[in-house]
């Protein structure tokens, strides 16, 4: 597992199961939406952490649960499941009593040899992901992982306790500056919510405007059709963007809409989602255009955002082909008289948006920067 890499001096080499102290299986009793303690299941690991959500429960003795009690530092690894998700590893780093479902295996570490924090980095990267996959055996429904196999086979690069200390302590900075960013823009998201709340409904009016709104039909307001479809074959690698159903689906030599359009999907799983297309894109038949261009009584991405807001879901028809009709322009919406306030309100979520948008190009950012440094500090080619 370690060919390929060159040894860092100082640095060594230990299978996996020379570095554990103790390894156990989780429960296997019946779990269920209430009792005494949490247990942990696969969907709670995820990408290094332990994630606290849909948790059900079990109810055990005292000594059942302290025979598979989970302690702090406790690496958790998910055994069985598909070829997909299975070997996913993380780190018990919660102060609760709580146990594991039967398929995780909990690695207990010997911490005079490998600090857990810095092991779970290192079981994270890519390329230990990929060796990890290779010890999977397939069943007919669901894959496995032999815990001893893992434990026997799996060659694990090991700096000096001091080192490893170091090198996790780093990572560790970059996963709070992503936590915190991921806070941040959940917060902002649930403030934009409540500006939609507010403002689309004239709960809230913005100071220096008192005239009325009004009820209008979409059609009233907007030209409201589904142009020509093409097909996938057709589809460049660089070109205009294309939206269908699901967003962007592909690039085109031709765009059939210069300005940006109000587009949503009308057939499919995705049907009612709105999207506001690039300037210059092709728009499929898979998408309902909501075209203001020529229409004076709207502001047009105030509209977006009242639509993006509204209840859609009464539109969709069919059962196996849920699909929005020409019904959508009787669909009734409530606006202000004045076009002020429209912009006035649209560009205030516009600059929501804005703030969000920076926010998720800064997480991709800290994403990218921590995936560089785990390459660099966990191999040895950068040494701390």
């Amino acid at each position: 597992m370690t060919k390929n890499i060159d040894i860092p001096n100082g640095w060594e080499v230990k299978k996996l199961g020379e570095v554990v102290e103790k390894s156990f299986y989780g429960t296997s009793n019946p779990t269920k939406k209430n009792g005494k303690y949490p247990v942990l299941k696969m969907a709670n690991l995820d990408n290094g952490k332990v994630v606290l959500s849909n948790i059900e429960f079990i109810d055990l003795t005292d000594e059942e649960f302290n025979k598979i009690k989970l302690i702090k530092d406790d690496i958790l690894f998910n055994r069985t499941n598909s070829e997909e998700l299975v070997g996913k590893i993380a780190i018990f780093d919660l102060d609760i009593n709580c146990v594991a479902a039967s398929y995780i295996v909990i690695f207990r570490i010997n911490q005079n040899i490998s600090l857990p924090l810095y092991l779970n980095f290192l079981l994270n990267t890519d390329i230990y992901k990929n060796n990890v996959k290779q010890f999977i055996s397939k069943g007919v429904s669901q894959c496995n992982i032999n815990q001893n196999t893992l434990q026997n086979h799996l060659n694990i690069l090991l700096p000096p306790l001091a080192e490893q200390e170091k090198i996790a302590e780093i990572l560790s900075l970059w996963d709070k500056a992503i936590e915190q960013t991921e806070e941040l823009i959940a917060y902002k998201e649930k403030q934009k919510k409540g500006l939609m709340q507010n403002l689309l409904t004239g709960k809230k009016r913005l100071l220096g405007y008192t005239d009325k709104w009004k009820t209008v039909k979409l059609g009233e307001v907007a030209e409201i059709y589904q142009p020509k479809t093409i097909a996938n074959s057709d589809f460049i690698d660089i070109g205009y963007d294309v939206y269908g159903a699901n967003g962007i689906i592909g690039k085109y030599h031709l765009f059939n809409h210069e300005l940006p359009q109000i587009a949503i999907a009308c057939r499919g799983s995705s049907c009612g989602i709105v999207n506001m297309t690039n300037p210059k894109s092709w728009i499929t038949g898979n998408a309902m255009v909501v075209n203001t261009d020529t229409k004076q009584a709207i502001n047009k991405f105030f509209l977006f955002y009242l639509l993006c807001f509204s209840n859609l879901k009464y539109l969709i028809s069919g059962g196996a082909q849920p699909q929005i009709t020409s019904n959508i322009q009787f669909h009734k919406i409530f606006i202000p008289n004045s076009l002020d306030e429209q912009k006035a309100i649209a560009d205030i979520l516009c600059k929501a948006d804005e703030e969000i948008e920076l926010l998720k190009k800064q997480l991709d950012l800290y994403t990218e920067q921590k995936k560089g440094l785990m390459q660099n500090l966990l191999t040895g080619k950068i040494r701390v």
